[in-house]
């Protein structure tokens, strides 16, 4: 009887949310709770969750400290995997990230990147457990598209201003990347991926116009079986390991 109970109440909120006045409210309240836990402006313009675990995120904007945008999302969309949500695996069958754009800066005279502070907001108080669990996530299938990613150290000279058509790895301007990639897996600190598609455009000029293979990057290394890639200059068919003793290891 406990279980057909909590059954009704999970089934009542599913079918209350769909109710426009409800998404109204949860928007809002999402957006007010957000902005008063970080100290930041955060807006969410559309949120709903279907009885089958679909996720739906429209129009969603995101301020760091600085009054910058940190992040703009056009529309996410995503769908867990039920049965291994109720055991406790965090399983998403598909997830779909359009028109999006993120912008992570080092500002002037500081150490930390602008978005520091969200981490820092929901940090918890409680001790960390010594020998804790390693997160891990499984996706069944990524989409992105139209997604623009700026990563820029204000500490640091831009070279791109005096030698033109050069990546320079401190001022990242990345434009219209798109991703199709399926078997995602994410243990602690090693992801594996089978990337169908990937293409981006950069300020300095370069443009990776294709890039497919089976990828996996540990603490160990990046592995990259099957690599065909394209870019304005120069093509690559081959298998590419790159070895080296932790992610902190200094080349």
């Amino acid at each position: 009887m406990f279980f057909v109970v909590i059954l009704a109440i999970i089934t009542s909120l599913f079918v209350a949310i769909q109710d426009p006045i409800i998404q109204k409210f949860a928007v809002r309240f999402a957006g007010g709770y957000l902005s008063e836990k970080t100290g930041a402006d955060i807006k969410v313009g559309r949120l709903a969750i279907t009885p089958d675990l679909r996720i739906f995120i429209d129009d969603v904007m995101v301020k760091d400290l600085n009054n910058n945008t940190l992040a703009q999302i056009g529309a996410l969309r995503a769908q867990f995997d039920i049965a291994d949500l109720l055991e406790g695996k965090i399983h998403l069958e598909k997830v779909e990230l359009r028109d999006t754009e993120a912008n992570l800066i080092t500002y002037e005279g500081e150490d930390k990147m602008n978005f520091a502070f969200l981490a820092e907001a929901f940090a918890s108080d409680k001790p960390k457990e010594k020998e804790s669990k390693p997160l891990e996530l499984w996706i069944d299938k990524i989409s992105l598209k139209n997604i623009d990613f700026m990563l820029w150290n204000q500490n640091r000279a831009d070279s791109v201003k005096t030698a033109k058509h050069l990546m320079d790895y401190a001022h990242l301007d990345l434009d219209d990347i798109c991703l199709e990639a399926s078997n995602f897996y994410m243990f602690g600190d090693s992801i594996r991926a089978n990337i169908a598609n990937l293409s981006a455009t950069e300020l300095s000029g370069f443009e990776l116009k294709s890039f497919q293979s089976d990828a996996v990057v540990s603490q160990s290394g990046i592995r990259l079986n099957g690599l065909k890639m394209e870019t304005n200059n120069s093509r690559f068919d081959l298998d590419l390991n790159m070895l080296y003793s932790g992610f902190n290891h200094k080349f």
